[in-house]
């Protein structure tokens, strides 16, 4: 996922907990070692953006699935850990993430499934040939 780098916009610079570089919409950090003041918190959400390698884009199609949220969503497996390393960092401001995150924004993140899907039809419009390929099935968030 592309995250914005250098000095951020006003609107990103709100959309980001204060005390953090990676904690929000956009990355305030010049470099990957770059940790804002609640530096657990920030490692946590750092990690989330950066290291989840199944993402919708926002507002974009991917495995099937519309994202219509100006964010990305993230598979599930990869909101779990986040949601981990917050409670583990056991710090008020990673508390405080997590609690804006999962509990008053709720991102929906995604799991993968096989579905069939209809790769040739017929003259008449009949599936004639169908085909495994994984599709996003939407997910609502668990609490922190």
């Amino acid at each position: 996922r592309k995250r914005t780098s250098g000095q951020p916009s006003s609107f990103m610079t709100v959309m980001r907990m204060p005390g953090t570089n990676w904690c929000g919409r956009g990355s305030r950090a010049d470099r990957f070692e770059d940790l804002g003041a609640f530096g657990a918190a920030d490692r946590c959400c750092r990690q989330h953006d950066l290291e989840c390698p199944a993402h919708i884009p926002p507002l974009g199609t991917k495995y099937g699935l519309y994202n219509w949220r100006v964010y990305p969503m993230l598979h599930c497996s990869c909101d779990n850990r986040f949601r981990s390393c917050l409670k583990m960092a056991n710090t008020a401001s990673a508390d405080t993430v997590g609690r804006m995150f999962f509990n008053v924004i709720r991102t929906q993140c995604f799991t993968l499934t096989q579905h069939p899907v209809c790769v040739e039809r017929s003259w008449w419009g009949n599936c004639i040939q169908y085909e495994e390929q994984l599709q996003a099935v939407n997910k609502a968030p668990i609490p922190y």
